[in-house]
């Protein structure tokens, strides 16, 4: 699962390449590596990715419903201390930039609020 996620479905390399690796690397005695099994296996985890997305949109759009859709990115960073960065993709505005003494929920929160 870890390769059909790293390589699959953040990387984008098909059900195919996955299929001739996994069977270079010798493990199909122990796991299914066709193509059409590997797609079938890469389906479930991509499902409850945009399950979750649509809950979320959801939610955001109940809690407010006069904000507009935003689609933004985060990013760590790591110096002397841990420099957060929040950026909206479409536009490019940075809406979180600044330095922190840790990356944990708390601190994003704190940042973002």
């Amino acid at each position: 699962m870890a390769t059909i996620y790293g390589f699959g479905l953040k990387r984008g390399v098909g059900a195919d390449s996955l299929s001739e690796f996994f069977d270079k690397l010798g493990v199909e005695p122990f796991i299914g590596v066709s193509s059409a099994s590997l797609h079938n296996l890469q389906a479930v985890p991509e499902e409850h990715i945009l399950t979750y997305q649509q809950g979320q949109q959801e939610r955001l759009s109940q809690a407010c419903p006069s904000l507009p859709a935003l689609c933004v990115g985060v990013d760590e960073t790591w110096f002397e201390s841990t420099v957060l960065v929040m950026m909206e993709l479409s536009s490019g505005y940075l809406l979180v930039e600044g330095t922190a003494a840790n990356h944990r929920y708390e601190t994003w929160q704190t940042a973002v609020e």
